[in-house]
């Protein structure tokens, strides 16, 4: 069900038929370079061996030839005999050389080749990311789709990024830790912060300001990134090019100064002018692809000092906000001295909420603007900042000072709680689960047991009964094991942490695609959530990565999945 010029398969087979051929090219790639690599050792030995003999055999010639023409001065043999042997020696030595020659051509040829696929594969594996193709389809056809996202992600933060897993575990023994932490949580409701929290902040959430500026945060993604969101049309004068869509999605918004381009913790940005909203907005773009901020987000923390308060930031992303601080201050400062009255407002979606983030606190809740006209005084302009779906990027007492840093986290989002601390409190345990003796197969079977009793359940305070005992359990066990983990200092989201529920508004497997029931969440259903409540990863299947998406947000947010 697509409009024409979509490119995502909608048929649930050709969907899973080009994610296994996904998985295929990678898989390819990796058998190719495990191959051409093997081929390039036994081209280095062969060659080297040939060398040898050849040198060898090229000596002994250049030796007899020596002799062959001494013994023709003496005349001992002739003249032609002896030209013969210089002219043996000589061939010889070109084999040598051509051996020599062909061993480099031939190993440069087998490293281009290494190159070239790699390249190639890269090149195919951004294709299938553009057009929706999810990776580890074959694993999740193999364990069934929760179990399998899971041993992805794990494969993922365990051995792409956190080191190779525990001593003693297999990928088997990982996989069933990771489905027994999953039961776990969720039994125990770990994901769940409704009924917790700070009821009493809610009434000063501004919440036309948080749908007004997360259109602002997802249109520093530009026309092309939208388009395959599917979050504004194929094609119109309206979406045509990166700027109509900043004025079609914000409400016209006047564009000060553009960086459209970004690398590694230096993030495309936007500085505009928002006149209905009385603000100038600096909005800083964010990544599409889950790996990169996984990858981004793995850094050491940098001591950071705001005020009277100690503590520490996420230390690539902080260099980039002082950075762009500096390079951007003299710019904004203009815009606001010359629009009295407005607002300073930063905003991001992902990695760029966690920018904008930092940049807030490092700015503070005003800034001093010296007046454009000589016969004004320097005056304090408010800060706002509005971080979607922001990583945690603050020690948790930057975090919790940071009032005016609003940061708004989906359901079972995964980023805001992820970091090296929690990704290494997450690795242990597992390590402990798996260590526990019988615990493993304990929660295998509760669990089982415990489907089964809910679907013969014939009411809801039956499930109950049945669900509070189970919840308990649960919650000792994770206790009990989280008790041997040794945990390390982490970073949190800053300011005002707003989370609502996904799963109660879209069916699994639904959220962020344009198919799913747009139902925003209405406001009694969000909650003011602690800093310590994004302290552990959650493991619950597709729904932590599908929850980042910006369609998710604009899903829950602004109830429509067309920004325009």
């Amino acid at each position: 069900m697509g409009d024409a010029g979509e490119v995502r398969a909608t048929d649930d087979g050709e969907d899973k038929t080009a994610a296994i051929a996904r998985d295929s090219v990678n898989a390819a790639a990796a058998v190719a370079d495990v191959v051409l690599a093997g081929v390039q050792v036994g081209v280095d030995t062969g060659f080297s061996i040939g060398k040898v003999f050849a040198w060898g055999a090229s000596a002994a010639a250049a030796a007899g030839a020596a002799a062959v023409v001494a013994m023709g001065a003496t005349g001992e043999v002739s003249q032609t005999t002896a030209v013969a042997a210089v002219c043996a020696a000589a061939a010889f030595k070109a084999v040598e050389v051509g051996v020599d020659f062909a061993h480099t051509a031939t190993a440069g040829g087998v490293a281009l080749g290494r190159t070239l696929t790699a390249q190639t594969a890269e090149v195919a594996d951004q294709l299938f990311e553009s057009y929706g193709v999810p990776n580890g389809e074959v694993v999740r056809l193999a364990f069934g789709d929760d179990a399998g996202q899971a041993l992805i992600f794990i494969k993922c933060i365990a051995i792409e990024i956190g080191g190779i897993p525990p001593p003693g575990m297999t990928i088997t023994d990982t996989l069933r830790a990771a489905t027994a932490l999953n039961s776990l949580q969720q039994t125990a409701g770990v994901a769940d912060l409704r009924g917790t929290g700070h009821p009493d902040r809610m009434a000063a959430v501004k919440w036309g300001d948080i749908r007004r500026y997360l259109r602002f945060s997802l249109a520093m993604y530009g026309h092309l990134a939208l388009k395959f969101l599917r979050l504004i049309p194929i094609a119109g004068a309206a979406v045509e090019n990166d700027l109509a869509v900043v004025r079609s999605v914000t409400g016209g918004a006047t564009v000060l100064r553009s960086e459209w381009a970004g690398s590694t913790y230096r993030p495309g940005y936007l500085l505009l002018l928002d006149e209905p909203g009385q603000a100038v907005v600096l909005s800083f773009r964010g990544t599409l692809r889950i790996h990169d901020v996984l990858t981004d987000l793995v850094c050491k923390q940098e001591p950071l000092q705001i005020g009277d308060t100690i503590g520490a930031a996420h230390g690539g992303m902080l260099k980039a906000a002082q950075r762009l601080l500096d390079e951007l201050r003299a710019d904004i400062e203009a815009a606001l001295s010359s629009n009295i009255g407005f607002k300073l407002v930063l905003c991001g979606h992902s990695l760029g909420g966690g920018l904008a983030t930092l940049m807030a606190v490092l700015i503070g809740p005003t800034i001093q603007v010296q007046p454009s006209e000589p016969e004004n005084t320097a005056h304090h302009v408010p800060v706002t900042c509005f971080a979607y779906a922001s990583p945690a990027v603050l020690s948790l007492e930057l975090a919790a000072e940071a009032t005016h840093v609003t940061s708004v986290a989906l359901g079972a989002d995964m980023v805001p709680r992820f970091g090296m601390s929690s990704t290494m409190d997450l690795r242990e345990s597992l390590a402990a689960i798996h260590n526990s003796p019988g615990l493993v197969a304990e929660v295998e079977l509760r669990q089982t047991q415990l489907q089964v009793a809910i679907a013969d359940a014939r009411s809801d305070e039956a499930r109950s009964a049945l669900l509070e005992p189970a919840a308990a359990w649960a919650q000792n066990m994770i206790a009990h094991f989280q008790t041997n983990v040794p945990h390390t200092p982490k970073l949190f989201p800053g300011g005002t942490i707003l989370w609502t529920p996904t799963e109660a508004y879209m069916l699994p497997g639904d959220l962020g695609t344009p198919e799913a029931v747009a139902t925003p969440a209405v406001e009694a259903d969000w909650v003011v959530a602690d800093q310590q409540s994004f302290d552990t990863i959650v493991l619950c299947g597709s729904a932590m990565f599908s929850s980042h998406m910006p369609q998710a947000y604009a899903q829950f947010l602004l109830g429509t999945n067309n920004l325009i």
